[in-house]
Order: C-alpha cells, then sequence, then structure tokens
C-alpha cells in the first residue's frame, strides 16, 4: 500500500484532508494510520511543537536536514499510511525560512523522494490556491478569532528568521508575505518532482466534490 504525502501552504486544508481521507479508508475497511504535522509520534522526526519548532526551522538546509528518517522508513504492505506537511511544507518552506535559496529549497523534497525505499509506493496530494495571497489573509483573521494565541506567536517566531530579516517585514505581513512566497515557490516546485501526484486547486470551493476526487484517485 502507498505512502500518501498531503501539501499545500498553511491553511489550504490538509489537516482537514488527511483526517477525511483516513476516515473514508477506515469505512471502506482499508487499514491505514494517518499522521498530522504535530503528532508527537510521527515517523518523521524530529518532533515538531512551541518548544521545538524555532530551533528546527533554522537548521532546516540541505546539508543539515535528517534525510535518515526518511530512509528508514517502513510501510506495511497491507496498510496506508498518511502523511501531513512533512514532505514540502516542513521541508522547503522551513528552508526558506532558514535563508536557503530556490535551488536549495528544491534540493531537499528531490532529495527525500530518492531516500524512500524503493519498495514504497508514493503519491502526493498538493493542496492549491489560484490567489494564494488572498486566501492567507482570510485564514489569518480566521484564526486571530478562532485561535488568539497562534497568530502572535506565529508571528514572534517567525520575526527571527533570516527571510523575513532581509525584508524588513512586520505584523500581519510577516505572515502573510512568507506564506504567499511559499505558495508561488511550492507550485513551480511540485512541477519539479518526479511523483505520482494529484493537484486540487481551491478545494475549499467545493469540499465534498475535491474530497471525492480525492478518494477515488488514492484507491484507483
Amino acid at each position: 500500500m502507498p505512502l500518501i504525502l498531503i501539501e499545500g501552504t498553511p491553511g489550504s486544508g490538509k489537516s482537514t484532508t488527511t483526517k477525511k481521507l483516513s476516515e473514508f479508508l477506515c469505512a471502506k475497511n482499508i487499514k491505514n494510520t494517518a499522521f498530522l504535522e504535530f503528532n508527537e509520534d510521527h515517523p518523521i522526526g524530529p518532533a515538531y511543537n512551541k518548544d521545538s519548532a524555532s530551533d528546527i526551522i533554522l537548521s532546516t538546509r540541505s546539508g543539515t536536514y535528517p534525510y535518515h528518517y526518511w530512509k528508514s522508513l517502513m510501510v506495511s504492505p497491507d496498510e496506508f499510511v498518511i502523511f501531513e506537511a512533512k514532505f514540502l511544507q516542513m521541508s522547503g518552506f522551513f528552508c526558506m525560512l532558514a535563508g536557503g535559496d530556490e535551488k536549495e529549497i528544491f534540493e531537499i523534497p528531490q532529495r527525500i523522494l530518492t531516500m524512500i525505499p524503493q519498495e514504497i509506493p508514493v503519491k502526493l496530494i498538493y493542496l492549491s490556491q489560484s490567489e494564494p495571497r488572498k486566501h492567507i489573509q482570510e485564514i489569518v483573521a480566521q484564526r486571530k478569532t478562532s485561535n488568539k494565541r497562534w497568530f502572535p506567536w506565529i508571528i514572534q517566531m517567525f520575526s527571527s528568521f533570516p527571510w523575513v530579516k532581509q525584508r524588513g517585514l512586520s505584523g500581519d505581513e510577516i505572515y502573510v508575505q512568507a506564506v504567499s512566497e511559499w505558495s508561488h515557490i511550492q507550485r513551480k516546485l511540485v512541477s519539479s518532482l518526479e511523483v505520482e501526484m494529484i493537484q486540487i486547486e481551491d478545494p475549499f470551493l467545493n469540499w465534498d466534490r475535491s474530497l471525492d476526487r480525492i478518494f477515488n484517485w488514492v484507491t484507483s
């Protein structure tokens, strides 16, 4: 059974897709294990949480990224394994924030694909936005209300990253510009990868239809 990688910018619906896909597979009596990006028991370490986030992001460069987690990955032949955000967001986006250029950002996930054991089929679900800046502005507005502690923490942490410092950003623009830039880079990065993939543009416009497309593709 394959390893399913679910990617997209922050707020694109990765967590929703991960949970819904796992529920769908369970309903079909298909064995699966789903890992959200913050799961402490995630097979791809190190553990990412509020205490470790800044150090992990700043150390995400092509020469220091922990590729060995992918190289030692084990997937049962009768089980789907679903990863949220570990493949692109927590490699390429983190490398961008740490000051890596586009060549280095591309290098990490491209190398990850060569590290995954050949007997494990890999499928990538890419959730993209046609208007990334507008979308992330809406996400920021929502999360400022729904999780009042999250956004101040994000802004404080992002303020220390080289990518932000080089641009002299402040306030909401720190996050809005960083995620918008990552969205553009990610679109180019995805097109360069040699991996089986489905791209869902603006999935939030019709979640039922988007999820149906994903479910059918994953099980085809």
